[in-house]
């Protein structure tokens, strides 16, 4: 198997001379498509700072509780997107 990463390049891909000298003669050979820039920004795990509103009393009763608001809101996201 082979990969080719287009993603920084100018989108040309360079084979061999002879592309059958990697597989057999009646082998099949198929290209597939994969967007690597969405498959990096799905597995890129950087911590991005937000600010956050939340009411006084709220606020009061979560520090009180020991509550990580950072952890919180990114249970809640990823429950209301489906992770």
């Amino acid at each position: 198997m082979r990969f080719f990463d287009t993603s920084a390049s100018d989108n040309n891909l360079s084979f061999s001379q002879n592309p059958t000298e990697k597989h057999g003669v009646g082998d099949t050979v198929t290209l597939v498509d994969v967007d690597v820039d969405a498959y990096r920004r799905k597995l890129d795990n950087r911590a991005v700072r937000k600010n956050l509103t939340v009411p006084f009393w709220l606020n009061e009763q979560a520090e009180r509780a020991g509550i990580n608001f950072s952890c919180v809101l990114q249970e809640a996201l990823k429950q209301k997107l489906g992770y």
